[in-house]
């Protein structure tokens, strides 16, 4: 979505450099299809940007943009990762208010879109193709509802030899789709973990553990339990000294 009306062929580094970040689109929350794309993509964001330390960036229906010379021409994927560009706009400072190939030197590495009656078709051609050629390392297709997509877990990653380390991209680049493993996980190439479907839910697996990465309420539970079991050896260490170290 564009949030103000800009040229085609607006001016950039090459020509007289825009003022700041409001120069460029902008883009505003889509309605969800459903309420089970809504809590999917909340929980994946949640999940990634407690994982995640700061210097790596998650974005939520962050402007992707590739083109200095065409504004226009840009995407505003359900959510993208991209290691080690901090949180800071790297041209004007502050937030992002979008994701400029060109200022960040090089593409997200990850981009995720849930499937949807009305995206799909352009999730699974263009957006495809077209993520592979700027140099998106992981591309993540999931559905929700699952009635769109079969696997309802899709992984595509980039060969080696197609990639570039730069924001300009490889015309010539192709996906691979990441086989599944026998439980219907995908190893991701990009985080230390496989991606897995709970339910409706995308969740990630760390690999080191073979553990799901908690969500938010599971980490709180998580910290509470632990709590209260330190309070409970506190205590017993404290009966212990009252009784004069004896053992119980």
């Amino acid at each position: 979505m564009i949030a103000r009306p800009v040229s085609p062929s607006a001016p950039t580094s090459n020509g007289a450099p825009p003022i700041d970040k409001w120069f460029y689109p902008v883009g505003k929350p889509k309605p969800m299809p459903t309420q089970e794309h809504l809590r999917a993509l909340l929980l994946l964001y949640q999940i990634l940007l407690r994982f995640l330390p700061e210097e790596h960036l998650v974005g939520g229906e962050m402007v992707f943009m590739y083109d200095p010379l065409s504004l226009r021409k840009h995407y505003m994927p359900d959510l993208l990762v991209a290691l080690h560009v901090g949180q800071e706009d790297p041209r004007f400072g502050g937030t992002r208010l979008q994701y400029r190939t060109w200022d960040e030197g090089k593409p997200p590495d990850l981009i995720v879109e849930a499937a949807s009656e009305s995206t799909v078709e352009k999730d699974n051609a263009e957006k495809r193709a077209q993520y592979a050629r700027l140099g998106v390392r992981e591309y993540v297709q999931f559905d929700p509802a699952g009635n769109l997509l079969e696997p309802r877990l899709q992984v595509f990653r980039l060969p080696d030899l197609s990639r570039r380390g730069n924001a300009g991209g490889n015309e010539d680049a192709r996906y691979e789709q990441t086989a599944a493993d026998p439980d219907g996980s995908v190893w991701s190439s990009v985080l230390p973990c496989s991606w897995v479907m709970s339910g409706n839910m995308l969740r990630l697996r760390e690999r080191a553990t073979g553990q799901l990465l908690p969500t938010p309420e599971e980490a709180a539970l998580a910290e509470r339990d632990e709590a209260r079991e330190e309070l409970e050896r506190l205590r017993a260490e404290l009966a212990h000294l009252r009784n004069g170290g004896e053992e119980q």
